[in-house]
């Protein structure tokens, strides 16, 4: 009887000793699983970050180019429309009796 005693509470402690290693193996799995978001959360947060700037930057740059491409337009009307004044005093009332119309109509 001692000797099945014995067996018995071997047994039992082996099928302890397995569930102990089993939660201790859960743990460390959920561990793992808890630090693989965390890196995840960390990589998607720093895409986000260069993407916020990447966004400012492109619309800093949208905005400049912009702006410097229509002073350019304007600049150049402007002077084509000064050489067409200079040409006469025709020149000069015809385009600025047309751009008061124009004036007026789009007022």
């Amino acid at each position: 009887m001692t000797q099945v005693s014995t067996q018995s509470r071997g047994a039992a402690a082996s099928v302890l000793n397995m569930v102990g290693q089993t939660a201790n193996m859960v743990t460390d799995l959920v561990t793992v699983g808890s630090d693989s978001i965390g890196m995840l959360n960390s990589a998607v947060s720093l895409a986000s970050q260069k993407q916020a700037m990447k966004h400012k930057v492109d619309k800093f740059q949208y905005k400049t180019n912009l702006i410097r491409e229509t002073a350019a337009m304007n600049a150049q009307a402007t002077l084509e429309i000064a050489e067409f004044c200079a040409q006469s005093e025709h020149h000069k009332s015809v385009y600025l009796e047309f751009e008061k119309e124009l004036q007026e109509l789009l007022s």
